[in-house]
């Protein structure tokens, strides 16, 4: 999405860390912030816990963490 908005083709909604060095040369603007609610919170779902894989399990622990 980021290399989308690079190139002029579309606006990107993405988290705002992931594109501060492009803001801040000039390459992208931000636009629509008004609109924009924070998100503070990361959102991870899954079947249920009852048959999770082993490595599933390491990605939510570690995530949990």
């Amino acid at each position: 999405m980021i290399e989308a908005a690079l190139a002029g083709i579309a606006l990107a909604y993405v988290w705002g860390n992931r594109v501060l060095p492009h803001l801040a040369e000039g390459r992208l603007i931000a636009c629509m912030e008004d609109w924009i609610v924070p998100e503070d919170w990361l959102y991870i779902y899954y079947p249920t816990r009852k048959h999770m894989t082993a490595g599933l399990g390491a990605i939510v622990e570690m995530l949990r963490a």
